[in-house]
Formats: structure tokens, sequence, C-alpha cells
């Protein structure tokens, strides 16, 4: 009985850490990802230009991408695999950024039932193909939809203040 209460215990702590780590994920890449933090081009939306975001070919990334980028940036902005980058939008000048990520893999090691779990978090980032230059998060996070959501908003907050320069 003392075990199943302990592992009872456990699953409801690990329930609340998840349920706190959103909000502060989301906080935090709302904070992070502006343009004075470097996260965000400046001119993004000035110039005739696309945002390529680039598919994984994972569903659950790619799932999220679509579903924020299409809600949430108004700009010009088209989806492709790694490959249609390099050939169909391969011209740096018209698709100019490509909104990507970087990923960190681990695992954590558990003291109490001797057992590793793997973990991973991304660090999203638009690259600036003609620039060679990166627009970085600056931090990583395994809340990868509320990453995504915070840079598809904040990019359009930047192109409308662009635009109503």
């Amino acid at each position: 009985m003392k075990k199943l209460l302990v592992c009872v215990m456990i699953a409801f702590a690990s329930q609340s850490c998840i349920f706190m780590a959103a909000p502060i994920a989301k906080n935090q890449a709302n904070k992070n990802l502006t343009v004075e933090k470097q996260a965000i081009p400046p001119n993004i939306g000035l110039e005739d230009t696309y945002v390529v975001g680039l598919l994984e070919e994972r569903e659950s990334r790619d799932k999220y991408l679509r579903k924020h980028f299409d809600a949430n940036y108004k700009g010009k902005f088209v989806y492709a695999t790694r490959q249609e980058l390099d050939s169909k939008y391969s011209d740096v000048t018209t698709y100019r950024y490509v909104f990507t990520y970087t990923k960190l893999s681990g695992s954590v090691y558990h003291i109490a039932d001797n057992t590793t779990t793997p973990t991973s978090s991304s660090n999203y980032f638009i690259y600036d193909r003609k620039e060679d230059k990166e627009y970085n998060a600056g931090f990583h996070s395994s809340m990868f939809g509320k990453v995504i959501e915070a840079y598809a908003k904040n990019m359009e907050k930047q192109r409308l203040a662009n635009l109503n320069k």
C-alpha cells in the first residue's frame, strides 16, 4: 500500500511540474522572442521576402508549426522540407528567412527507482540566409508548442509595427 501511495504521489508531482512548466515556458518565450533580444529580424515584413517554416516531417512539431503560424502570422510564409528548401525555395533573396530549431537530447536519472528517462528540448530560431545570421531565442524548452506560438505572435507584432512605420 505504501508503494502504491508513493507511486501516486510521484505521478501527481510529475503532472504538476508539467502543468507549471507550460505557463513558465510561454512567459519566457514572450519576454525573449523580440527584436530587442535579437530573436526576430528587425526588418521582417518590410521587404518582399518570405519566411520558410522548415518542416521536419515529425508529426507533432510540424502540426504545431502549421497551427500557430497559420493562426498568428499573416506575413508571407511557406512550409518546406529541407529538400524543398534546397531546390524549390533556394532563392535566398525571396525566401530569406527560415524558421527552424536545434535539439538538445539527454536523460534524467531517477534516484528513487534507479531508472533513466530520455529528455529533449529545442532552441528555435530564425535564420537569415541572405545575411548568414541567426536570430536566436536564447533558451531551450521542451514546450515547443508554446515557443512556436509565441514566436509566431511576436513575429506578427514586429511585422505590423514595420508596416506602420
